[in-house]
């Protein structure tokens, strides 16, 4: 006789299959007792405090999987919330690879704007924006303040572009509409800026385009506008996971709300010790007072550093040990070597012999057998790598700036995504702005201005059009811009049939782009030419579809394969945050330029905490004793680093070079 199964027999056995399928996780994936209580809480609101090196990523993408396979989350009720699109890249390619998923587009993971222009995209009848909208780029939108600024006949020794991009930027984090800032901005020059942010608005709608600052903004609008569709998202999303905590501001912590409903568990990852982002808006305060947002949250300290040497680790600690009001989290090594090498301050002559110390020391671990690859040379300010950048290529040492040396910056790439811009989205001016100025078209400055400000109905697409047949130009011009609509009106024939790729090779053939530069024996034209190719061999490789490509472009690095070569890495130190590197050199540590005479003292007290903890192995710090005809002191953390305990223990050695 067979016994029937009660609700509690049940009941257990799911238990008990659960517990079995959350040991098969763990049994993947080493983790410490720290690491495994946050992969397995299954409470409601988990705070997780990771310092530096103590395996946050692998704790995110763990309990990831850990939800999907032990808690029976399916990965598209799971949203994971990044900050930097390697971040992103990162985690989808492990939980691609833990859960064996394959189509990694049914994921919820991204950064903020990534997420947030895929709910809009979804949504254009509720939003007015078209599915194709555009994301201007921040030459997009240096153009685009130019031209409001010119309009509203502003001077610009007042207000520069760069003074109202940043006040639109600052407005549009702390969610402050156009009409709020009329209201909050006292008189004189500061009440010209709500004017221009207004227009840059109007325009941004007129091309059908949103810049990033838009982007939470409008889905936290079309939430408040249309109650269903942020039900939907509620219901969808069954967990919520924030990365980098410590780096949110008002806007962001506004839609990790709106999109939780009742019973949604978030999962927030953060160290206030490496919030260096404030003059980005970022507010420490949301970690720091994460218990007032969010209900009874547990919080489970990640103490173990398994990226530096005891040298390292414990002078970084004890270095930010005395910042007022941070989280304690006891970072230590967990390293299983000895204490490794001290970190050094060496107090140079002037900035050439700066330069010719890192490159010594570079020479030095090359020869030991070290990659380029794994040493990198941080500074404050872009500025301040200079000098070592030349005298690296003078050695003939390979380098890479970050801030520069970006593929998709190159001017001939640049030429050829504002063909695909276009094509995707005939209203932004932006894009054919980019056309008409493109040197092998001859077109006069004053002509393009003029189409530019021509106020046509349809935009500067719709002004060229008209002047193609205009008597007013000259014939050449006419024909010029004849030709240019020819070119797109190809490309718009074949836009949702060719790929990417085969539609720049349209736009090189037949606007003559490709002829023009192979008319020029210079090697510059040919190093253009191949960027070209290696564009549409490597970077557009792999789309099917002009939309797919579109709409990945502002949040994918398309850098080819080939470009990423071996070379000493040279980047600011917020452009190192999340990195690491077996060697690091900090340079440029001088009062006033570190810490920064006009910037919040404690933040820098973060900021070289940051530059100090993405050493692996060894860590040199330089300061000059003076840069052009400047005299300068070391940086008074010099000092502070003396006077720590791990300096006493033969941590950290200072010397002059």
């Amino acid at each position: 006789m067979e016994i029937p199964m009660t609700r509690k027999t049940k009941t257990g056995q799911r238990q008990n299959a659960r517990k079995a399928k959350s040991n098969d996780v763990l049994s993947n994936t080493k983790l410490s007792a720290s690491q495994k209580r946050a992969v397995t809480y299954d409470g409601q609101n988990l705070l997780v405090l990771a310092g530096a090196g103590s395996g946050k990523t692998r704790v995110l993408t763990t309990r990831y999987s850990w939800l999907v396979q032990a808690q029976g989350l399916r990965p598209f009720n799971i949203l994971a919330l990044t900050f930097t699109n390697d971040a992103a890249t990162e985690m989808v390619g492990r939980i691609a690879e833990a859960l064996g998923i394959r189509n990694t587009n049914t994921l919820w993971v991204g950064t903020f704007h990534a997420v947030c222009a895929r709910i809009l995209r979804d949504h254009p009848q509720e939003t007015g924006f078209g599915e194709d909208f555009s994301i201007a780029d921040s030459g997009e939108q240096q153009r685009l303040v130019r031209l409001v600024l010119d309009e509203l006949d502003v001077n610009l020794r007042q207000v520069t572009p760069q003074m109202a991009l940043e006040a639109i930027s600052r407005w549009k984090e702390e969610g402050i509409t156009p009409e709020d800032a009329a209201n909050l901005s006292p008189k004189g020059v500061e009440e010209l800026l709500p004017k221009v942010y207004a227009l840059y608005q109007q325009k941004l709608r007129e091309a059908d385009t949103l810049d990033f600052g838009d982007l939470i903004s409008e889905v936290l609008n079309l939430f408040a506008n249309h109650k269903p569709v942020q039900n939907k998202y509620r219901e969808q999303f069954q967990a919520v996971m924030v990365d980098e905590y410590q780096d949110t501001n008002a806007q962001q912590v506004r839609l990790i709300k709106a999109l939780r409903g009742d019973g949604c568990s978030l999962t927030a990852v953060g160290d206030d010790d490496q919030a260096i982002y404030a003059w980005r808006g970022a507010k420490v305060e949301y970690i720091l007072k994460f218990e007032e947002d969010f209900t009874k949250p547990h919080v489970v300290n990640l103490s173990d550093n398994y990226r530096s040497t005891k040298a390292i680790t414990k002078l970084a600690t004890e270095f930010v040990a005395d910042v007022e009001g941070r989280r304690r989290k006891g970072l230590r090594p967990a390293r299983s070597m000895d204490q490794g090498k001290p970190v050094t301050h060496t107090l140079l002559p002037d900035a050439p012999a700066e330069a010719a110390f890192v490159l010594a020391e570079v020479k030095k671990a090359i020869k030991a057998g070290r990659k380029l690859g794994d040493i990198a040379v941080l500074a404050r300010a872009e500025w301040l790598l200079k000098p070592i950048e030349e005298l690296l290529v003078k050695a003939d040492i390979p380098t890479r700036v970050t801030s520069h040396d970006r593929f998709m910056d190159r001017e001939e790439v640049v030429d050829m995504i504002a063909w695909l811009k276009l094509t995707a989205n005939l209203k932004n001016d932006a894009a054919m702005v980019r056309i008409l100025r493109q040197e092998h078209w001859q077109i006069a400055d004053e002509v393009v201005d003029q189409l530019t400000k021509s106020n046509a109905v349809g935009g500067v697409v719709a002004a060229v059009r008209k002047n193609a047949g205009s008597k007013s130009l000259p014939p050449k011009t006419r024909q010029r811009l004849a030709d240019i609509m020819r070119v797109l009106n190809h490309l718009k024939q074949y836009r949702h049939t060719a790929t990417p790729a085969q539609l720049v090779n349209m736009a090189l053939e037949e606007s003559g782009y490709r002829q023009w530069l192979s008319d020029d024996d210079s090697n510059t034209a040919r190093n253009k030419l191949e960027g070209l190719d290696r564009l549409m061999d490597s970077s557009l490789a792999g789309y099917e579809k002009l939309k797919d490509f579109i709409y990945e472009l502002p949040f994918v690095d398309f850098t080819p394969k080939d470009e990423k070569t071996e070379a000493v890495q040279l980047m600011t130190a917020h452009a190192a945050k999340g990195l690491e590197f077996p060697g690091v050199f900090l340079v440029g540590w001088e009062r006033d330029n570190f810490p920064h005479s006009k910037a919040d003292p404690v933040e820098e007290v973060r900021l070289a905490y940051v530059m100090l903890t993405r050493g692996q192995e060894e860590v040199f710090i330089t300061s000059a004793r003076r840069r052009g005809a400047k005299f300068l002191m070391p940086s008074p953390f010099v000092a502070k680093l003396k006077e720590t305990k791990a300096a006493a223990h033969g941590y950290f050695v200072s010397e002059t070079g």
